[in-house]
């Protein structure tokens, strides 16, 4: 509901050092580019000239990279506002454009579904028209239960990411729903989509998400995600603590206990742990929920839950 934007640069630094040679690359900017214009923000990307007033080459090659990207992916970012869909994407980000009486959305896909599908979760909108940015590929669109499909064809390397244009009737109208498997059939619980309670914070750095300031055993993270198949599933937790020896309630699909992983760096690194298996039954809904063990906690953070079917 207000106007945001982000501040980064192109390598380690905001003015010129000679040695600095950690420059972003053209799949990481324009990364950033579309997650950040996909929440309705501003991206403002600083290049640092040196004491002659040149742009330093690398600067110039990647910046000219964006700009070609950007001469055949532009309507999917110019003019555009924020996705309607307030749940994590697997396949990647949403943009979207007024039509007149109509919406067009913006896929984004940085991975491509294994199933060959992409979901629009929740969206109740009919869809007019689907098709691929470049070339303008007609797609095949499918009804479910959890929204529209769009059926993909076989895609070639299209660079950093392919971009599909779908036109639907109105405005967006999205239900809420859990969490669903990813194409691959996994459940993935990120910080984005967690319910949180207290103290806690999402937050985000060296482009990673993680739930953090958990500090206090009272504070709660919490999940609803549905089963895509009945059966046996392998439950991971990827985190970090500030000391060895802290232990997790998980709570909703039995009642497991899981050490927090010590790392060297709990804000950068985080580790996957096995907690153990769990059976999920296709089509019910779950409310997971983590809760720090009193005796011994000292302070931690979430990067995800993994909630992947055992062959």
């Amino acid at each position: 509901g207000r106007d945001w934007e982000t501040c980064m640069t192109t390598n380690d630094n905001w003015g010129y050092v000679r040695d600095d040679n950690d420059w972003l690359t053209l799949d990481e900017v324009v990364f950033k580019l579309v997650d950040i214009v996909s929440k309705g923000g501003n991206y403002l990307l600083n290049v640092g000239p040196d004491a002659k007033g040149n742009i330093p080459e690398p600067a110039v090659k990647l910046l000219t990279s964006v700009g070609k990207w950007m001469d055949v992916n532009g309507e999917a970012i110019y003019g555009t506002q924020a996705s309607p869909f307030t749940c994590r994407l697997p396949w990647g980000r949403c943009t979207r454009k007024v039509d007149g009486d109509n919406t067009i959305l913006y896929l984004h896909l940085f991975d491509v579904p294994k199933n060959g599908e992409v979901l629009l979760p929740g969206l109740k909108n009919d869809v007019l028209e689907a098709s691929l940015l470049i070339g303008g590929e007609k797609l095949r669109v499918v009804d479910s239960t959890h929204g529209p499909r769009i059926l993909l064809p076989k895609l070639e390397a299209r660079g950093v990411s392919t971009t599909m244009k779908v036109r639907i009737k109105g405005s967006p109208e999205v239900s809420e729903l859990p969490v669903l498997p990813d194409s691959d059939g996994v459940l993935r619980l990120t910080p984005g989509d967690a319910d949180v309670s207290g103290q806690l914070k999402l937050a985000q750095r060296a482009g990673i998400d993680r739930i953090t300031s958990w500090e206090h055993p009272e504070d709660i993270v919490s999940w609803e995600f549905e089963a895509g198949q009945s059966g046996i599933y392998q439950l991971r937790f990827k985190g970090a603590a500030s000391e060895a020896g802290q232990e997790i309630l998980i709570k909703g699909v039995g009642n497991l206990t899981c050490k927090m992983p010590k790392t060297s760096n709990m804000r950068r690194e985080f580790m996957m742990v096995d907690v153990g298996e769990v059976k999920l039954e296709k089509g019910k809904i779950y409310r997971i929920q983590l809760q720090p063990v009193a005796d011994g906690w000292k302070s931690a953070n979430l990067h995800s839950i993994e909630i992947a079917p055992v062959d």
